[in-house]
């Protein structure tokens, strides 16, 4: 694909993905958009090229990114008992989006039946059960964004720039972080991190806080702490930021 293509196919795909926020469980949620990126892929490929025109109409034969999700949606649903009834077409063959509102995680709450017990193992069963619900825990939890977080930690402990880069671009291919949170974490964080230190150092060059005014070497040595001290900070924030989010992500409610 060209610079174009590939920005259409990538704005597609985040939508999706924003559309996924709230419907279906991260690790589903990530399996769903590199189907549908791998689709694409063979429609491509079937088509022989790669110009805008052609992936329009691509896109378009898949559907917009809330009909795309409603149609998997009524595709697993028999898979699942707990699942919503099976919601009718409209005459025009679009799915009803009011599918959207009725969707339940049903995979996240169905738990397993538990066998009959003898006393003998009442003392293993909440063993059992809480390893059971460990289980169910890491399988939530989205991989790739727990690396992110974990690139981002390393790279603020050992205040290593290209590092922290790394850690944002593993963030900006994330399937599961929304649009918001990859700008919070990419923009927001350094831009609000960045306002603190350097209303930080006004303060403390003009002698408001601190002691006295500095002079013009001392506030040069203040600015090179600062540089310093400032891609550890973000790191540590964009991580803390991060974690929140997939704590959120990894929730049985979400």
């Amino acid at each position: 694909m060209n610079i174009q293509s590939d920005q259409l196919v990538y704005e597609y795909l985040s939508k999706v993905g924003d559309a996924t926020q709230g419907v279906l469980p991260p690790a589903r949620r990530v399996e769903f958009v590199t189907q549908l990126r791998q689709r694409i892929d063979r429609e491509r490929s079937r088509a022989r090229s790669a110009d805008l025109d052609t992936i329009r109409q691509i896109l378009d034969q898949i559907g917009d990114p809330r009909s795309v999700l409603a149609d998997e949606v009524l595709r697993d649903s028999p898979d699942h008992p707990s699942a919503p009834t099976r919601t009718a077409r409209t005459s025009s063959g679009n799915t009803d989006t009011a599918l959207l509102t009725l969707i339940d995680e049903a995979p996240d709450e169905i738990r397993p039946i538990e066998p009959s017990h003898t006393p003998d193992d009442a003392t293993a069963l909440p063993a059992r059960r809480s390893w059971a619900e460990l289980r169910r825990l890491w399988s939530r939890i989205p991989k790739r964004e727990l690396i992110a977080v974990a690139v981002l930690l390393f790279g603020a402990l050992i205040n290593a720039p290209t590092i922290l880069i790394i850690g944002f671009v593993i963030v900006l291919s994330s399937l599961a972080f929304t649009s918001h949170d990859k700008r919070v974490a990419i923009l927001g964080v350094p831009t609000v991190t960045g306002l603190i230190f350097g209303v930080t150092l006004w303060l403390r060059a003009s002698g408001r806080v601190g002691g006295p005014a500095l002079t013009a070497d001392g506030v040069m040595a203040e600015v090179r702490d600062v540089l310093g001290l400032l891609p550890r900070m973000i790191g540590i924030f964009a991580a803390c930021y991060l974690g929140w989010r997939i704590s959120r992500l990894s929730s049985p409610d979400q």
